[in-house]
């Protein structure tokens, strides 16, 4: 269940952070036959750049935080900055060491499905957070193993997008003509011309986060949506005070 993205983001973190430039890019192609490039810069950005998902977010971090998917240690920062008490979690090795080098005080390697701590009252997972589950499967999973690591009443907050077709929207668990859910997507990421490998990255709509959730026990409230689909949940786990 390891999402190791690996290789050319660490090594363009590192490059970013060790004074590359603002021209350095991130290249990335799915196996949906889309491709896009990303400037490093979006890793490192000031709290005034954030998206109004990440505001809101860090906005409703409380307690002892678990940063999981921290990259360059961005929100981390923030949080710390606000007093909060905050592990941040990466499987990146380089990753790690930016984080550190540029003042994160809790950092630990590892994946979402390996990391041992808690409890917390707060797991955030921005930038996509859902893709760390990689798949639906890896998604229940996931919460399963959060339920073991959040408070009574703790909560994730979680971003991702809705790829359903127009036609499709509401309708949870929509599938491609391949018959995988159609938020299931094969990621390569590079950087200076060389690729790593692939790995599965998740783009979950609020109604399936929200049905795979209540499985678990978490109660579910997206609370902020954007025009392109993307959006802002809540997570809540069992046994907040009445």
């Amino acid at each position: 269940m390891a999402r190791y993205v690996g290789g050319p983001y660490g090594r363009a973190l590192r490059a970013y952070h060790g004074g590359g430039g603002e021209a350095l890019e991130l290249a990335m192609r799915s196996d949906l036959g889309e491709s896009d490039v990303i400037p490093v810069s979006v890793f490192f950005r000031e709290p005034a750049e954030f998206f109004s998902f990440e505001r809101e977010a860090l906005r409703r971090c409380r307690g002892r935080v678990l940063d999981l998917g921290a990259g360059s240690g961005v929100h981390s920062l923030v949080l710390q900055d606000r007093g909060l008490e905050v592990v941040a979690v990466e499987i990146d090795p380089e990753a790690c060491r930016v984080m550190r080098e540029r003042g994160v005080r809790r950092v630990a390697r590892a994946d979402a499905f390996s990391f041992r701590g808690g409890p917390f009252d707060t797991v955030l997972m921005l930038m996509n957070g859902a893709g760390l589950a990689g798949t639906l499967k890896g998604l229940g999973i996931l919460l399963r193993r959060l339920s073991g690591l959040a408070t009574p009443g703790g909560q994730i907050l979680i971003d991702s997008a809705d790829l359903r077709p127009e036609s499709e929207r509401r309708v949870p668990f929509a599938r491609l003509e391949d018959g995988r859910y159609v938020g299931e997507v094969q990621i390569q990421l590079g950087f200076r011309g060389e690729w790593g490998d692939p790995f599965p990255e998740l783009y979950v709509d609020p109604d399936t986060l929200s049905t795979i959730a209540d499985i678990g026990g978490w109660r579910t409230e997206v609370v902020l949506e954007e025009e392109d689909g993307s959006f802002l949940a809540r997570l809540e786990a069992p046994g907040a005070a009445p």
